[in-house]
């Protein structure tokens, strides 16, 4: 896997929302690719947080589709 695919899945990745294969082959990457490492490790610290300090609100489902649909489209 090369680091450009794995930015791509990184959102799954990080919410384990993701193809158990898929996981692999990131896991792997991760182990030999130092930037993708610190990369992740701050994201998952941004995550946390943000989590930490922001209240939880639900956003409905056609809004998530919407979002996702977008940054689907700026990725391309």
């Amino acid at each position: 896997m090369e680091c450009r695919k794995l930015l791509s899945e990184l959102s799954n990745y990080i919410d384990h929302d993701i193809d158990p294969a898929i996981c692999d082959q990131i896991e792997k990457h991760i182990d030999g690719c130092s930037p993708c490492q610190v990369f992740i490790e701050t994201l998952r610290d941004t995550v946390r947080i943000f989590k930490e300090n922001c209240p939880q609100k639900d956003v409905p489902e056609e809004a998530k589709k919407k979002l996702r649909e977008k940054l689907m489209a700026i990725k391309k």
